[in-house]
């Protein structure tokens, strides 16, 4: 999984430019579950960074705030993660 994928649709999502967030998701690509529970650690990481830096914003819902952006990362972070751990997970190592 390349990381500039990722990096142009957080700077997209970020300048709220819509088609360029949807064109940068739709060109990443997770061969195997370990790099889709990275995804989602990152996921709840980066959600977790942006949450916590408009944190005197939170609850403020006159507009999208980064705020909110932050807390969907991380929800949907921590609904993924256990899911593909438990679904996918391989903990033998067999099969790869």
């Amino acid at each position: 999984m390349g990381k500039e994928p990722v990096r142009e649709a957080l700077e997209a999502l970020a300048r709220g430019r819509w088609d360029e967030f949807v064109k940068a998701v739709t060109s990443i690509r997770i061969n195997t579950w370990e790099d889709a529970v990275t995804a989602t650690m990152d996921a709840i990481a980066s959600g977790t960074s942006i949450l916590l830096d408009d944190i005197r914003d939170l609850g403020r819902l006159d507009r999208p705030h980064h705020w909110i952006w932050g807390l969907l990362l991380v929800l949907a972070g921590i609904f993924l993660l256990p899911l593909l751990v438990i679904y996918y997970g391989d903990w033998s190592g067999a099969g790869r």
